[in-house]
């Protein structure tokens, strides 16, 4: 005898499954993860699916699931455009909510909309800690979805009084497509005092900026034997895919990176290979 065809259930039916505390929380968030079609098309399904989102009393975990539902329905562009205003409305609510994991992800789905409202109190809460919603290192992060004067302006605030290590490095990488802030870049990559990684991101955005700064500075680098190993890898490698030929005064330099190729350690010799083969030295 063949087995019965388990009836899929209704939307009302999942609704009301997902509504019910009693039901384990696995339950409830199974039955939200069913729920990513009927969000676009069904309103009492995009209005149960928001409600749980923005419900404060509720489980953290179903409410991280509301959003994924949410979020999924999104990406279906056409069939959700009608309830983007509701989904926008209540993204804009869970940004100013007490649970941080919920308003962090809030903040970074509004930001990479480009959404307005989220870039003025990013920027809000940067220039006055007491009304930051978030930490000012991921702040910092989610301005770059849509760098401006103003997140320029805001970065270099950090950069020159950072409130820890982590928000000074990510003001300097949204500064990265600042063409305005080549001196900073050029100061910080001269500064032994700087972490590496500080170092690194200026020359990369030296790179993207000024090719030119950076080329000098990368010779410099490379020839002062108490800088670090790691830097003299960047800048070695920056120095070989740089588009421009040595000139007759880099003998010098050359001759350094000779002798890096059998002293230095082995990120640094394998970089002065490179470099030696691209100016003609196949030793």
């Amino acid at each position: 005898m063949a087995k019965k065809t388990k009836t899929p259930r209704t939307t009302k039916q999942v609704l009301a499954l997902v509504k019910d505390r009693k039901k384990t929380v696995n339950d409830r968030i199974q039955a939200l993860s069913e729920m990513s079609i009927a969000v676009c098309d069904k309103k009492s399904a995009l209005e149960g699916v928001i409600n749980i989102l923005t419900d404060v009393d509720e489980e953290f975990e179903v409410r991280e699931e509301a959003l994924r539902t949410l979020q999924a329905a999104s990406f279906s562009v056409v069939r959700f455009e009608s309830s983007r205003p509701a989904y926008v409305a209540a993204l804009r609510k869970v940004a100013k909510d007490e649970n941080e994991a919920l308003r962090e992800q809030a903040f970074e789905i509004l930001a990479a909309q480009q959404d307005g409202q989220v870039q003025r109190n990013l920027i809000k809460g940067l220039k006055d800690p007491n009304k930051a919603k978030i930490a000012p290192e991921r702040a910092l992060q989610l301005l770059a979805y849509d760098s401006h004067a103003d997140a320029y302006d805001v970065a270099r605030h950090i950069f020159d009084d950072p409130p820890s290590k982590e928000a000074k490095r990510e003001a300097l990488r949204l500064l990265s497509s600042d063409s305005k802030a080549v001196k900073i870049f050029s100061k910080v990559l001269r500064d032994k005092a700087e972490s590496t990684e500080v170092r690194q991101i200026c020359a990369a955005a030296l790179h993207s900026l000024e090719p030119k700064t950076l080329y000098r500075q990368a010779k410099q680098i490379v020839l002062d034997k108490t800088d670090s190993d790691n830097l003299h890898a960047t800048c070695l490698s920056a120095l070989t895919y740089f588009n421009e030929k040595l000139s007759d005064k880099d003998g010098k330099l050359v001759d350094h990176v000779r002798e890096l190729k059998t002293k230095a350690s082995s990120k640094v010799k394998k970089r002065a290979s490179a470099f030696l083969k691209r100016f003609g030295d196949n030793d």
